[in-house]
């Protein structure tokens, strides 16, 4: 029997009503449906959070991952960015300092070469005036005059001078002719070379030229005046742009060039200056090494042809005529026995080629010559006008002269090594070339054939042309190391 609250028992054969059986069923389901809904939920809860803890473990973990994958890229960036950047600076040391010695070695022969030139051209200007001006008596003896008669009284008057007489002097020495420049020099090696700021001869050069002016202009010579005056522009324009000592030399140049021309003025113009003395006979009379007065007279004229080789000493005139026609190369060789040697070539009265021989001991030159007529022939133009008809060789001793047609050549088809400047003949059927220079320097080539070419090159590269079949002629114009040696070149070419 079960007791009830209140202490009311209900009878043992009680039964509760129906509804209240369902009510009280319900309320232990809902009871039960709850207990099980928080049992759910705490379950679900303790799910979450070791889900939740399982994440951020592994979040930790890939956190971490990825922490020492970066640190270990950074470190390996930065240690190929030190490295590149060790080679970057080792490439810019190398090339920097090549650069300066080449600049260097650059301006150092020019400016030799510009000492050179002045003192040459101021020692020759000089003799040559030494030789013109004739001595003149520094006193000059009262001349007697007849006496007046007598019982007359003479007039003053100033006494009669007799006129100077002109004295022997030394022998003139024959002006060396200005080297014309080259079509090369005009083309676009010169433009490469100005667009990359190719190195030129400094104001140093500029008052070494401002020098020799002075020296001409007294002599009075007025032609090396203005080719002193245009050859310094330049390096004046460099030395305002190199500091306080370029200006400094700039400055003093143009002083220099400036009185040069103020002395030149002066001498042209002597009437503008009041001045009155009788002007005095330049000619002068050649004399032997020991003073005897000799006859002069035109040069010696010789005829130069293909397998008629000519001789001679110092200065002569030699009448080409070309082996393959005006519009073809020819090879002029020269052997030289003392040193000294240049040669002039003309085209009628105009000055078309020059060439000089480097040598102060003399040797063997080979030159091309008829290289104008050949280029206007390359572009289809008339080469009669600039064909190579007089050549005029100038040497210190005793010279032999030949000319040959391009045939005597060193011949080849596919590969050639060399060093240094040089003529050569392409025979082969043409193709892809590939021109290499070995070394830093400079390096210049010209394609003398039906189409004219000029190849340079200032460091270690390769050079890529595609040529026409042969026969044509190559002209190694420079190969040279920055520091003067020969420089090492090869060309290749490769059939289609």
């Amino acid at each position: 029997m079960v007791e009830g609250k209140n202490g009311y028992t209900p009878p043992a054969d009680y039964r509760a009503p129906d509804f209240v059986r369902q009510w009280s069923d319900s309320a232990t389901r809902g009871a039960d449906r709850i207990e099980q809904e928080r049992e759910q939920r705490t379950r679900d809860g303790e799910r979450d959070a070791a889900q939740r803890a399982q994440d951020g473990q592994r979040a930790l973990e890939q956190s971490s991952q990825d922490a020492q994958r970066a640190a270990g890229q950074a470190a390996r960036d930065a240690q190929r960015a030190a490295e590149q950047l060790a080679r970057d600076e080792g490439r810019a040391a190398t090339s920097t300092a090549a650069r300066a010695t080449y600049d260097l070695d650059r301006s150092g022969e020019g400016a030799q070469r510009g000492l050179a030139y002045s003192h040459g051209s101021a020692n020759d200007a000089l003799l040559r005036r030494r030789a013109q001006l004739p001595t003149q008596a520094q006193a000059q003896a009262p001349s007697s005059a007849p006496a007046p008669p007598a019982g007359q009284v003479s007039s003053p008057g100033p006494a009669p001078t007799s006129p100077p007489a002109p004295q022997p002097t030394t022998p003139g020495v024959h002006p060396t002719p200005a080297v014309p420049k080259s079509r090369a020099a005009r083309g676009p090696a010169a433009k490469n070379a100005a667009h990359l700021g190719q190195p030129g001869l400094g104001p140093g050069a500029a008052v070494f030229a401002g020098l020799a002016a002075i020296v001409a202009a007294f002599l009075g010579y007025w032609i090396p005046v203005v080719i002193a005056i245009l050859f310094s522009m330049a390096p004046i324009k460099r030395g305002f742009a190199s500091g306080a000592k370029g200006i400094a030399a700039a400055i003093l140049a143009i002083l220099l060039l400036a009185s040069a021309a103020l002395v030149q003025v002066v001498q042209v113009l002597p009437g503008a200056f009041g001045s009155d003395e009788t002007e005095v006979s330049t000619e002068s009379t050649p004399v032997e090494l020991e003073g005897d007065p000799i006859e002069s007279g035109t040069l010696p004229e010789f005829t130069l042809q293909a397998g008629n080789p000519v001789g001679g000493f110092g200065e002569a005139n030699l009448d080409v005529v070309l082996p393959e026609g005006a519009g073809q190369l020819a090879v002029l060789q020269v052997d030289d026995k003392v040193g000294g040697l240049s040669a002039s070539m003309y085209s009628g009265d105009q000055v078309v080629e020059f060439q000089y021989l480097e040598r102060a001991t003399g040797g063997t030159a080979q030159w091309l010559i008829n290289t104008q007529a050949a280029f206007e022939q390359s572009f289809g133009d008339d080469p009669t006008s600039l064909a190579v008809d007089r050549i005029t060789i100038m040497s210190e001793g005793e010279w032999t002269a030949e000319i040959l047609p391009v045939s005597v050549l060193p011949p080849f088809d596919v590969a050639l090594d060399g060093v240094g400047p040089g003529l050569y003949l392409y025979t082969g059927a043409g193709g892809e070339a590939s021109i290499t220079s070995s070394d830093y320097g400079n390096f210049a080539m010209t394609v003398h054939g039906s189409e004219f070419d000029y190849i340079t090159a200032e460091i270690p590269e390769v050079e890529a042309r595609t040529w026409p079949a042969g026969p044509f002629v190559i002209e190694v114009v420079e190969a040279t190391k920055i520091d003067g040696t020969p420089l090492p070149w090869s060309i290749q070419v490769v059939s289609p």
